[in-house]
């Protein structure tokens, strides 16, 4: 689908009115960082805001694989530079970019590789000879052929395991993430140098290990909020994952008891950061918030995030004189305009809401006295 084409209309789907769904400043959220759809807020649809590659959304999880550990070749040094061995070609379960792409054959002293693309999309892989053999020179060459997938990074079984030739040992030859990859499977196979041969696979299952903290992301946060706020209101929408399976993977979070804010869990993996009391900008006028996240795995893992928010104050205070009352004693004949008596006043709330104005009054007229 190409660049603003219509997937869907939102209000209608979900049944919301356009009008409150315009003021509700609705936003779309994506697990990762691709963002193939925006939303039209104005008219409440969802459109195509980059052109989706099919190929990006395959996941490669599965390495290519030979059927056999080990191919043995038995070749006449009488052969010639230019000679072709044909190899067996590995195998991958994956599809599209993240299928098998290519081959790399290690040393290359003597041979080298040339790939032949088939009409079902296999490639067929020879082994090509460079130059002449001597047998009395050397009567044996181990080479390793690897297979490369298209993903990034591609995955290797070569990297993986490997096999002990005189005891059949399978080890561990490279880094194995089961959040990439879960099981594996290898074919293996036994040969006596009378040319009989048996062949077997083994399968590998990994098992989860608690080895990623939680991942935190806000999806919408809110730096200020009014003191006369009603409980509830919601300060934050923050997104939890993490990648570990099982009670590796289950998340539980909350915030310190020392601030008026409390954490909710709305959804699998959503939460809302929300008033939990009454605020008071006059007691406090700004709080660190740190949101912890711990999943349940042995031993723990764990991650942070601090939200600084301010308190907004509202003009819920009225000015308050230092003295209930005033005795001003002043004598008779002074000149209009002579100060006798400053009066103060003070106001808890801040900015605007603390200026204050005075005011003379008596029973028959008001009059603005003179500031200070």
């Amino acid at each position: 689908m190409s660049q603003g084409s219509l997937v869907g209309n939102v209000v209608q789907g979900l049944g919301l009115d356009l009008r409150r769904f315009q003021l509700r400043n609705a936003r779309i959220y994506t697990a990762d960082s691709a963002e193939y759809m925006e939303l039209d807020r104005e008219r409440g649809l969802l459109l195509i805001k980059e052109r989706i590659d099919r190929e990006s959304l395959y996941i490669n999880d599965n390495p290519p694989n030979f059927m056999k550990n080990e191919i043995r070749l038995e070749i006449s040094e009488s052969a010639l530079p230019g000679a072709r061995f044909l190899l067996e070609k590995a195998v991958d379960p994956d599809v599209g970019v993240n299928d098998l792409q290519s081959y790399i054959l290690k040393p290359t002293d003597y041979f080298s590789l040339k790939l032949h693309s088939q009409t079902d999309g296999s490639k067929k892989v020879e082994m090509v000879l460079q130059k002449p053999l001597d047998r009395e020179e050397r009567d044996r060459m181990t080479l390793l052929l690897t297979a490369l997938d298209g993903g990034d990074p591609p995955i290797m079984m070569s990297d993986l395991f490997d096999i002990d030739e005189n005891n059949g040992e399978v080890r561990l030859a490279g880094h194995i993430d089961y959040e990439q990859a879960n099981h594996y499977q290898i074919d293996i196979e036994a040969k006596d140098y009378g040319g009989l041969s048996d062949s077997s696979k083994i399968i590998v299952d990994v098992t989860d290990v608690n080895d990623n903290s939680p991942v935190i992301n806000f999806m919408s946060t809110s730096t200020a909020v009014p003191e006369d706020s009603p409980l509830d209101t919601v300060i934050a929408i923050l997104t939890v994952q993490d990648p570990d399976s099982e009670h590796n993977g289950r998340v539980h979070c909350f915030v310190p008891e020392n601030v008026p804010v409390s954490i909710r869990s709305t959804s699998t993996g959503f939460y809302s950061l929300i008033t939990g009391m009454s605020l008071d900008r006059e007691t406090q006028s700004d709080y660190n918030i740190i949101v912890i996240c711990a999943d349940d795995g042995v031993p723990s893992l764990s991650s942070s995030v601090t939200l600084h928010l301010n308190i907004l104050d509202v003009n819920d205070n009225a000015p308050v004189f230092d003295k209930s009352s005033y005795d001003v004693f002043v004598t008779e004949n002074n000149t209009p305009g002579l100060s006798v008596f400053s009066a103060k006043a003070t106001d808890a709330d801040w900015n605007q809401n603390a200026r204050v104005s005075y005011f003379l009054e008596d029973k028959t007229r008001r009059m603005e006295a003179r500031l200070h």
